[in-house]
């Protein structure tokens, strides 16, 4: 079987897009498959050549950028009845049963997305020859993609028969809901999709999954196709390291410095800090990577913390390097903000829960809920640097006790959260992902 692991965020090794990929290759090449990775256009030649990945997918108007005009106009015309009519419609189960409002609720940029993943998927067809003896993983497409996606399907599928098409695994990571409620138009915008797929009679190529229970449940309310829950595979026990014995306990944070995960608190917690950080107390490692951030609060944060005697990285690390950064660490700092991660997974939290250390996390999140399960962490109200301060204070307090479990969760994390895991749940749902005798 052709496997197709497939990702618009695939660009560089920045983020957890490359390390997603990169570790179900070998698993599905042991298991007997024939592997293929589609990225985004603009993957950099070292990701393309570390795993011979396809540049494929867009995520913004990149691939419009060459040609306005003509084309703007058409997505303008295509959508401008159908935005109208929205525009002042909140998501309730009457406003979905109006035809003007399930069908769409998304600008020219949104169309132009659509058109551009139906493209590509044309293309994909014919230099493949895509059959409904291929699989394709996608992850990390948003719902313009899906709409793209689903078009695509029931063009082909009404064409050349279902026999032409191939099967589906997606994988949905963002949230349904923001500060202020129902994200409409992403509900809408997946509803729709899912509705295609229906109105095809198409849902047996398409298998939807989730990476979390909360996330899982948001979605199961737009559709009434299964949404199932995969575990999290770029959270490998190869990523785990034995944890340093130290005197001096370490506090690390990692990932790209941004508002919504919280960077602009850590001057708070540094300041908090400063004594035991003068006295040698306790160590802060900050990766602080602002990429092509302009935004005034984070720059004045990372400003900030240049003042203290703390190691701060400003530029991309490797991955070695950034692994070294939880290697070191006793307790991983994740101040993120609650609305995007309230039923959103982490990809910091699940590599600090695979390194076995402690977690400072905001409560009423998919991490907290975690965190809770396997008595690791301390948990604070999102957003108050006074709570957040708090928090370090009692895992720094109490680390002698919550080490120890954090530790003895890694070694049931990483048996669930590994390309194994993911591949063994696959398989109860997916037929084929594992042939007679293999095992990833």
């Amino acid at each position: 079987m052709r496997v197709f692991l497939a990702d618009p965020g695939l660009v560089n090794f920045s983020g957890h897009f490359f390390n997603y990929i990169q570790c179900l290759i070998g698993p599905f090449q042991d298991a007997g498959h024939d592997v293929h990775v589609l990225g985004n256009r603009q993957m950099i030649p070292d990701v393309v050549a570390a795993t011979r990945g396809i540049p494929t997918f867009i995520i913004g108007l990149d691939h419009q950028l060459g040609h306005l005009g003509d084309r703007m106009m058409q997505a303008q015309q295509r959508h401008a009845l159908l935005r109208e009519a929205a525009s002042n419609i909140p998501m309730t189960e009457d406003a979905m049963r109006i035809p003007e409002i399930r069908e769409a609720v998304y600008d020219w940029g949104t169309a132009w997305n659509v058109d551009a993943w139906r493209e590509a998927f044309e293309d994909l067809d014919r230099q493949f020859h895509l059959t409904d003896r291929d699989l394709l993983i996608i992850n990390s497409l948003q719902h313009n993609h899906m709409i793209g996606l689903a078009e695509w399907a029931g063009r082909r599928a009404g064409e050349q028969g279902q026999g032409a098409l191939p099967r589906f695994v997606i994988i949905l990571h963002q949230s349904l809901r923001t500060a202020s409620g129902v994200h409409q138009a992403r509900a809408i915008g997946f509803h729709h999709a899912f509705g295609l797929i229906s109105k095809a009679g198409l849902e047996n190529h398409f298998h939807i999954f989730s990476d979390s229970e909360i996330l899982s449940a948001e979605y199961s309310a737009v559709t009434s196709m299964p949404v199932g829950v995969l575990p999290i595979p770029h959270s490998a026990p190869a990523l785990a390291f034995d944890r340093p014995d130290r005197g001096t306990p370490g506090l690390c944070y990692v990932g790209t410095a941004c508002l919504a995960r919280g960077f602009q608190f850590l001057p708070s917690v540094v300041t908090h800090l400063s004594p035991a950080i003068h006295g040698a107390q306790v160590r802060v490692e900050i990766q602080a990577q602002l990429g092509s951030s302009t935004d005034s609060e984070i720059r004045a944060a990372c400003e900030r913390l240049r003042q203290f005697p703390i190691t701060l990285h400003e530029d991309a690390l490797s991955l070695e390097d950034y692994h070294g950064i939880l290697n070191r660490a006793d307790i991983c700092l994740i101040p993120s903000l609650r609305p995007l991660y309230q039923a959103q997974t982490s990809g910091v939290f699940l590599e600090a829960v695979s390194f076995g250390k402690v977690v400072v996390i905001p409560e009423g999140t998919w991490m907290s809920t975690m965190a809770h399960r396997y008595g690791i962490g301390v948990t604070f109200e999102a957003g108050d640097a006074t709570s957040l301060c708090r928090a370090v204070d009692n895992a720094l307090t109490h680390l002698d006790v919550l080490a120890p479990r954090a530790q003895a969760a890694t070694v049931e994390w990483n048996k669930v959260n590994s390309p194994a895991g993911f591949i063994e749940t696959l398989a109860r749902r997916v037929e084929g992902v594992l042939g007679p005798g293999n095992r990833p």
